[in-house]
């Protein structure tokens, strides 16, 4: 199991920010800020944040295996 800090994360998170992420940048063109996915998810500033680096690390990576 993954951990968010001492908190695990599920598939369930991970799918919902992913979520969030690509409706935010349907809309407005660049990544989803930690507070909107924050208060979208009702999730700690912590958690968000760390939330958004592993979209972050997963967006770069496709982007890279893309690349390649």
């Amino acid at each position: 199991m993954q951990y968010l800090g001492e908190v695990p994360v599920g598939v369930e998170a991970d799918i919902e920010s992913s979520g969030a992420d690509a409706r935010d940048w349907a809309s407005h063109m660049r990544p989803i800020p930690a507070d909107v996915l924050r208060k979208e998810l009702e999730i700690a500033t912590v958690q968000a944040r760390e939330l958004i680096a592993v979209i972050r690390r997963e967006v770069a990576a496709k982007v890279c295996a893309e690349v390649a």
